[in-house]
C-alpha cells in the first residue's frame, strides 16, 4: 500500500489532462459566441424586416393593384373568339340553325359563323336504336373543326344518344366536352311535345346554351329556371328556363370570361324563369 501511495501521475499524462480541460473551454467560449452572435442576427433580422414592410407597405399596395389589373386585362372576351356551328345532316331548317346563333351571339358575345353543313358520319350510327353516339359526333367534330376554332357546335334533327349509368344507349339533347371545345345537340327530342315548330326551336336554342356552358367550365346548377339546369331525362325544363342565373354568370366571371351583362333572349319570358 505504501509502495502504491508514493507512485505519482506521469509528467505526461499531466500535460494530457490540462491541454484537454483547456480545449474544452475553448469549446465551450466557442459555442457561447455563437449563439450569442446568431440571436443578434435573428433580432436584427426581425427589426430590418418590419422596418422593410412598414417602409414598402405603400409599394406593395401598389404592386398588388398592378397585378389586379394585369389580371384584368387578361380577362377571355368571347366576343373575339371564333365560335363555330357545324350543320349535321339535310334535315335540319335554317330557322333552326339561326335560332342558335342568334342565342349564343346573345349570351355568350360570340361571333358565330355557320361551316357548309355535311353529313352525319357512318361510324357514330347505332344501328340497334337507328340513332347516333353523341360522344362519337364530338370525336367527329374534333376533326373538322377550323383550326382557329375556340368551340364549335354540332346540330343535328336525327337522335342522339350515350351511355348513362346502367343504361347503355340514353336519348339526350345534347352532349358537350366538359370544359373542353366540343358540343353536339338534337332536335330531334326537342320537338317531342312541343306545342308547334317555333316551340321546338326554342328549346333547341336553350339546349345549345346550355351545352356551351359545359364547355365554359360551368355544371349544372340547382336553380329552377335557369339555362344551367339539369334536364333529369326530360325536356320540360327546358320550358321553365329563360337566362342563365347569378350565380352561373358569377361562376363565368370568375372563370375570366367577359360576356354580355345583360343579355335579352330570343324567347318569351316563362312565369317561372329566373
Amino acid at each position: 500500500m505504501k509502495d502504491l501511495e508514493k507512485m505519482s501521475v506521469p509528467k505526461s499524462n499531466k500535460i494530457r489532462v490540462t491541454g484537454l480541460s483547456a480545449a474544452l473551454t475553448a469549446a465551450i467560449v466557442v459555442t457561447a459566441a455563437i449563439v450569442v452572435t446568431a440571436a443578434i442576427v435573428v433580432t436584427a433580422a426581425i427589426v430590418v424586416t418590419t422596418v422593410f414592410v412598414e417602409v414598402q407597405s405603400p409599394l406593395l399596395k401598389l404592386a398588388k393593384t398592378a397585378y389586379a389589373a394585369k389580371k384584368k386585362r387578361q380577362q377571355i372576351d368571347l366576343a373575339k373568339k371564333k365560335f363555330y356551328i357545324q350543320p349535321l345532316g339535310r334535315k335540319l331548317t335554317n330557322r333552326a340553325v339561326n335560332e342558335v346563333k342568334i342565342s349564343l351571339q346573345t349570351f355568350y358575345g360570340f361571333k358565330v359563323q355557320v361551316l357548309k353543313r355535311r353529313r352525319l358520319p357512318r361510324f357514330a350510327f347505332y344501328k340497334p336504336r337507328l340513332r347516333y353516339r353523341a360522344e362519337k359526333l364530338l370525336s367527329h367534330l374534333g376533326r373538322v373543326a377550323p383550326k382557329d376554332a375556340f368551340r364549335i357546335l354540332g346540330l343535328t334533327a336525327k337522335d342522339i344518344s350515350t351511355t348513362k349509368g346502367k343504361y347503355k344507349d340514353w336519348g339526350i339533347m345534347g352532349l358537350a366536352d366538359l370544359s373542353g371545345k366540343h358540343a353536339v345537340i338534337s332536335m330531334y327530342r326537342c320537338k317531342l311535345g312541343s306545342r308547334n315548330r317555333k316551340h321546338a326551336v326554342h328549346r333547341l336554342a336553350k339546349v345549345a346554351v346550355h351545352e356551351i356552358g359545359h364547355t365554359l367550365g360551368l355544371d349544372h346548377c340547382p336553380t329552377k329556371g335557369c339555362l344551367m339546369e339539369d334536364a333529369r331525362g326530360t325536356n320540360k325544363t327546358c320550358d321553365r328556363e329563360y337566362l342563365l342565373c347569378p350565380r352561373c354568370r358569377r361562376k363565368l366571371k370568375a372563370l375570366g370570361y367577359k360576356f354580355p351583362f345583360s343579355p335579352r333572349p330570343p324567347w318569351p319570358k316563362p312565369k317561372n324563369g329566373v
